[in-house]
């Protein structure tokens, strides 16, 4: 159960990403669902797993400090990314948006949240390492998955 709880909270942390990314590309509202739907899926996911592992108070601990990174990174990142995105029309052009996305702070981020998975629980890692390798997003499944580890 603390494997697939885990798999799912990733899977919607990536949605949150491609959300943001669809939306970055596109402008369109629509392209935000995954990201909506993602957040609020990570967020209660986070949670019910904090409960199910609350007798172990280092990865419940490690979980909230990956709630946190999360949260950080919607702040420093995706948000004022987002609000760019909808500015562009008005007064800012895609230069300012590649800008933007070249100061890499995400990746920062992800790699932050994915320390603190992966120390949560790490009897499992060989598992996640395969996962990962087998990903067609090596970087951001292992960032995130590296939190669960």
């Amino acid at each position: 159960m603390v494997l697939a709880s885990a798999t799912k909270i990733i899977g919607s942390a990536v949605d949150i990403e491609t959300g943001m990314r669809g939306y970055l590309l596109a402008g369109k509202e629509d392209f935000l669902d995954p990201y909506n739907q993602g957040e609020k899926t990570t967020y209660a996911g986070i949670e019910a797993l904090q409960e199910v592992v609350n007798d172990n108070p280092a990865q419940v601990e490690r979980l909230g400090e990956a709630a946190k990174i999360l949260h950080d990174w919607q702040a420093d990142v995706t948000e004022p990314a987002i609000a760019l995105r909808r500015e562009i029309g008005d007064a800012k052009t895609m230069n300012d948006m590649a800008d933007l996305v070249g100061e890499a702070r995400g990746k920062v981020v992800s790699t932050n949240f994915g320390v603190r998975s992966a120390s949560s629980f790490s009897e499992k890692r060989p598992c996640w390492i395969n996962v990962a390798r087998n990903s067609r997003r090596p970087r951001v499944l292992l960032s995130m998955t590296s939190i669960f580890l």
